[in-house]
């Protein structure tokens, strides 16, 4: 411990002494203050850091659901397409159908 005015016997101080005093309490005051302050500032950062890596992993897991909601946005724009597709071939399907009975009407298999 230093040499504080507090320490001195009281005949060793002359003058001033009570103020340097009150001084030095004040300051020993203000290191227990800041050390209490940095020791707080210690958990901050580690809970900062914790906070990081369980943003960074949820992310992750964020990228992975967005890549698979893209994918399966594909795959209905690809459906999509076969739907619009189908349409038509009914149509021709139908058609083909249409002359093929037609057709066995006119000229009936002799078998």
């Amino acid at each position: 411990m230093t040499n504080h005015a507090i320490n001195h016997p009281p005949g060793d101080c002359t003058g001033g002494c009570e103020e340097i005093k009150t001084v030095e309490q004040r300051l020993d005051d203000d290191a227990i203050r800041m050390d209490r302050i940095e020791a707080n500032q210690a958990l901050m950062v580690a809970k900062i850091d914790e906070n990081t890596a369980l943003t960074s992993s949820i992310d992750a897991s964020t990228k992975s659901m967005v890549t698979a909601f893209q994918n399966l946005e594909g795959a209905f724009a690809v459906i999509e397409k076969i739907g619009k597709l189908v349409k038509p071939l009914t149509y021709i399907t139908v058609f083909i159908g249409s002359l093929a009975a037609a057709w066995h009407n006119l000229w009936p298999s002799t078998k």
